[in-house]
């Protein structure tokens, strides 16, 4: 497995990781939640030793629109 999972543990929850990407991403809610829950149940089927591979998720939106620096703030997050 490439990703090497954490303890569930140290697993940040949804809010945690949406309240960090409102530090600097404005608006996009609905977007940073089901971002942000996408990448928690990844991590939580990879701390419990589930060979499932993540989603695979498609932004769509005009270029400039911060569909690349939503995803980079949210992989901060954790």
């Amino acid at each position: 497995m490439r990703f090497q999972p954490p303890t569930y543990d140290t697993i940040p929850s949804v809010e945690q990781m949406v309240t960090t990407m409102d530090r600097t991403v404005s608006g996009l809610e609905q977007v940073k939640r089901r971002l942000a829950l996408a990448l928690r149940r990844f991590m939580v089927a990879a701390s419990k030793d589930h060979d499932r591979p993540p989603q695979n998720i498609v932004l769509i939106g005009p270029s400039g629109g911060g569909k690349t620096f939503v995803v980079r703030q949210l992989l901060d997050a954790i």
